[in-house]
């Protein structure tokens, strides 16, 4: 059987992509549902023995959680969703918070973040910013109350 000449591979190759475009790849990821500017959206890195979350919080209170690439949904506690977003509107454009630089161990470090109204917050956790610190006490509440935490041990998770 002759080998398939180029043209007839880019034929090939351009209706897969089209496939894709339309029905998307077999093993795309899941994605956070879009946020918008009202959201709070609370973003931890993870680190060596921890894992990475974003936590979607909805002025409605539900949140969006995705820890490892799979979301599920709760719903955060009237008062802290209150305080977190009363918190929020009050200090300003978060990306104005100001920050230190820290040490953080390659392993065990990790950077939360909390993005609202088209701002990103530097990394909380290497600030001395009243406000920041107040931010990331909300947050981990918010965080622990979803029961957010999970800790690797020897490839799996530990609750």
């Amino acid at each position: 059987m002759p080998a398939p000449t180029a043209s007839a591979a880019a034929t090939a190759t351009a209706a897969a992509d089209e496939l894709n475009v339309r029905r998307g790849p077999a093993s795309a990821p899941r994605m956070l549902p879009p946020s918008v500017p009202t959201d709070a959206t609370i973003r931890n890195s993870g680190s060596t023995n921890t894992q990475a979350y974003t936590v979607v919080v909805h002025p409605d209170r539900t949140a969006d959680v995705t820890v490892d690439g799979e979301t599920s949904h709760a719903s955060v506690a009237t008062a802290q969703a209150r305080w977190l977003f009363t918190k929020l509107r009050a200090a300003g454009p978060l990306d104005a918070i100001a920050t230190r630089h820290c040490m953080k161990s390659s392993s065990f470090g990790s950077a939360t973040t909390i993005a609202f109204d088209g701002h990103t917050s530097p990394d909380l956790t290497c600030t001395s910013d009243a406000t920041a610190r107040e931010l990331v006490r909300t947050a981990n509440a918010i965080v622990a109350q979803l029961g957010i935490g999970a800790m690797r041990s020897r490839g799996r998770l530990v609750h």
